[in-house]
């Protein structure tokens, strides 16, 4: 089930939304005020906001992966 994270702008209020559907428009509504000033906030696997360097990729992530070192 999709969860979609975001952030009041007005009251600094962070929530969840759990849709079977895709997320409208006339879903951005925080429930703490009534606000449609909110943002969708992407956070990692456990809760902290994932910032976003100017290329795109999280930073602070050191990664790990495939092509990051080898087998010899």
């Amino acid at each position: 089930m999709p969860t979609y994270q975001f952030a009041c702008n007005d009251c600094a209020s962070d929530y969840e939304i759990f849709l079977m559907r895709m997320l409208r428009d006339s879903d951005r509504v925080c429930p703490s005020c009534g606000s449609t000033n909110v943002r969708q906030a992407y956070r990692d696997f456990f809760g902290y906001t994932a910032s976003r360097s100017k290329s795109g990729s999280a930073a602070g992530h050191s990664g790990g992966g495939c092509g990051t070192g080898g087998f010899r």
